[in-house]
């Protein structure tokens, strides 16, 4: 990983919390919520060596292609604590977990021929800080939703199956910055609302690696606001 990736993403993180916490001490009116639902991923999520290339011990055989198939649906959870700057502009900062199910990946020799698999499960892990700004102030809240985030996108080798050797990481990780952009519906009840959030998430705007393309979700959540 690139260590000035890691120093900028330690005080990026450090100054959300930062503000969070200044935030709240500064402000009376708070509110929590809690979501679940489903992620969509783009088809490079799955890419978590980025790269179609996976390199070998054997001097004969130097690198295998890495067949990757179709992303598949996984599901989200968010976490956000809300503090409120104005009456339409409420600022928020939380956590999310994006998981999928394991799936597996084949591999070929330079020839196209079929040489080993490898089955890998990936899960993203997020901490965001951002802003809800309400466009209505009736029965039914209507708000759009902006935030930064710090995003680490952690896969794990679950099975390893070829004849080849390979130099691979068994835990490859990658730790970027990104950003999501959406709306949301609020129906207040008598002691919480419930809420409906569709968004999309760019998971690496900034640190990509040379050849890495944009990964994103596109995530929809129905959830609680106490």
């Amino acid at each position: 990983m690139n260590k000035s990736i890691v120093i900028k993403s330690v005080i990026i993180t450090t100054a959300i919390f930062i503000l969070i916490v200044s935030i709240s001490e500064s402000k009376t009116f708070t509110n929590f919520s809690v979501s679940g639902g489903i992620a969509l991923p783009s088809s490079e999520v799955n890419n978590i060596f980025n790269s179609n290339r996976i390199n070998t011990a054997d001097t004969n055989t130097p690198f295998l292609n890495f067949v990757r198939p179709e992303s598949q649906s996984g599901y989200s959870l968010s976490g956000k604590l809300s503090f409120e700057l104005t009456e339409s502009a409420h600022f928020f900062g939380g956590f999310g977990l994006s998981g999928f199910s394991k799936q597996q990946f084949d591999l070929e020799n330079p020839n196209g021929e079929h040489n080993g698999n490898l089955e890998i499960k990936t899960n993203i892990y997020s901490i965001n800080a951002g802003v809800h700004y309400y466009l209505t102030d009736n029965s039914l809240f209507i708000y759009t939703i902006s935030n930064l985030s710090y995003n680490f996108i952690a896969s794990s080798l679950t099975t390893i199956e070829s004849p080849t050797s390979l130099r691979i990481e068994n835990n490859p990780t990658d730790s970027r910055l990104g950003f999501s952009l959406g709306i949301g519906l609020e129906l207040p009840l008598s002691e919480l609302s419930l809420i409906i959030e569709s968004k999309y998430t760019n998971l690496n705007y900034i640190g990509k690696v040379s050849g890495e393309n944009i990964k994103s979700l596109i995530q929809i959540e129905f959830g609680l606001r106490f």
